[in-house]
């Protein structure tokens, strides 16, 4: 089996890390993973808010 390309981009929210992430994906023929898209999901699947669930997940982390 050959390698797998594997890129990661990280930014602030609206520095456009979503918009980069596609144009590299339409261009190169890879598909994307958004951690932000899971985070909202995770967060609407304990129906709390995306801020509720990340003040949870820094209690969780100071633990």
């Amino acid at each position: 089996m050959g390698q797998q390309l594997l890129v990661t981009l990280s930014g602030s929210p609206d520095s456009g890390t979503s918009t980069l992430s596609e144009m590299l994906a339409n261009e190169c023929g890879i598909s994307i993973v958004n951690g932000g898209d899971i985070f909202r999901e995770m967060a609407q699947n304990q129906e709390m808010t995306v801020a509720e669930f990340a003040t949870g997940a820094e209690d969780c982390r100071s633990d």
